[in-house]
């Protein structure tokens, strides 16, 4: 969708501002937004089931690596 943007010569502000404005943003929900309720991902094994639980159990963010990057 977004095309190529990653050349050697770049795209320049504009074009990024344009390229984030008309087909990035709007494919994503803000963590802001009244409908985003929460992730929930999906790992149906038992041993993510478990480690989610030790990771809950200790108050880590698991969703992302600059918050969990030991658990992620």
């Amino acid at each position: 969708m977004a095309g190529r943007t990653v050349t050697p010569q770049g795209l320049g502000g504009l074009e990024a501002l344009r390229v984030f404005g008309d087909v990035l943003a709007p494919a994503c929900i803000s963590v802001d937004h009244p409908r985003f309720l929460s992730f929930v991902p999906a790992a149906p094994t038992e041993a993510s089931v478990l480690f989610d639980l030790v990771v809950g159990a200790c108050s880590i963010y698991g969703g992302s690596w600059l918050e969990g990057g030991g658990a992620v």
